[in-house]
């Protein structure tokens, strides 16, 4: 029972780096393919938030709201790049998810073993509710569709 309890607090622990670098997966496409500036905003929209610029990046941190996220971005022209562009977030999930399996392979410290399992559960978690295509009208500004409905919608066009 504890076990479970420490895996579950650790794991909402690193949900906020998983979510930006979840997002952060679309916006580097979206960099790639448009011109225009780029935001990406974790959290619910509140009043409290803390902001980065790079360049034509913007990420906002929204304080303690931080199981969601969502990219705004310019027009992109072509089917391939908008698809891309969706599938960057779970490619940057699987990359982390990559990259968590092979240190489980060099690392000998159970407290490290545990940290890494759970950013692997979190980004595990991140890449499957992503890929089930589905429209939220809750937390956001506005209704917005998942990335496997987006790419469902691209496809269809």
């Amino acid at each position: 029972m504890i076990d479970f309890l420490i895996y579950g607090l650790v794991i909402y622990s690193f949900n906020s780096f998983v979510v930006l670098f979840h997002e952060l997966g679309h916006a580097i496409f979206a960099l790639l393919f448009t011109k225009e500036k780029v935001t990406i905003s974790i959290g619910k929209d509140s009043r409290k938030k803390i902001t980065i610029n790079i360049k034509r990046l913007t990420i906002h941190f929204t304080v303690f709201t931080f199981w969601h996220g969502y990219v705004i971005f310019g027009q992109i022209e072509g089917k391939s790049k908008k698809i891309l562009t969706y599938l960057g977030g779970v490619l940057n999930n699987i990359l982390l998810i990559i990259i968590g399996t092979i240190i489980l392979k060099f690392v000998n410290l159970e407290p490290v073993i545990i940290l890494i399992r759970c950013l692997i559960y979190a980004s595990l978690w991140s890449l499957i509710v992503c890929m089930i295509p589905f429209k939220c009208r809750y937390y956001y500004p506005k209704e917005f569709n998942s990335d496997m409905k987006n790419i469902i919608y691209i496809i269809k066009e």
